[in-house]
């Protein structure tokens, strides 16, 4: 079953077509890149993004920012901002290629680079934040009165000793 988007880009595709450096995906291809993007989705990476990601992962060659322009028919700027990203997870990596003056991307092949940088860039942070704010949210609401919010807040604090072993056993597995 194709989703919405994929169907689309296929009805695009029958009218242009990218340039001899970078062939159209095939249907199978496309719903790769479509689980990039579920997957993306999950982490709040933007699915132009994701789509960039697994245009770049199903290339058996360099992509450059170019390819993907004409490939996905995303902006230039769309491109530039989606591989400055990917770059900075550490998702791609550039392709040095003689005498080619534009840069080109490929895949990082170990996905443990990417989950780990993921984890520790996003997720990780944004559970640390939340729990530290706990503490402080705790006293507002002690000095309120609000009991039914301390309650609540005493849920969370069984679920950050929860979370704490979790957290452990990622950055070990990692």
């Amino acid at each position: 079953m194709e989703t919405q988007s994929t169907q689309l880009i296929h009805e695009t595709f029958s009218v242009s077509q990218p340039s001899d450096r970078v062939r159209q995906p095939s249907q199978a291809e496309w719903k790769l890149i479509e689980q990039w993007v579920l997957i993306g989705n999950a982490f709040g990476i933007p699915r132009s993004v994701c789509h960039i990601y697994g245009l770049i992962f199903i290339s058996s060659s360099p992509i450059s920012a170019k390819d993907c322009v004409e490939c996905l028919l995303v902006s230039r700027s769309s491109a530039g901002q989606g591989i400055k990203l990917l770059l900075e997870l550490g998702a791609i990596k550039i392709a040095f290629e003689i005498g080619k003056r534009e840069e080109s991307y490929i895949i990082e092949p170990d996905l443990g680079v990417l989950i780990k940088k993921l984890l520790e860039g996003r997720l990780m942070p944004s559970i640390g934040q939340f729990l530290s704010g706990l503490a402080t949210i705790r006293e507002i609401a002690a000095s309120e009165g609000n009991n039914h919010l301390i309650e609540r807040l005493n849920k969370l604090s069984r679920w950050e000793s929860k979370v704490a072993p979790i957290k452990s056993w990622l950055e070990d597995q990692i």
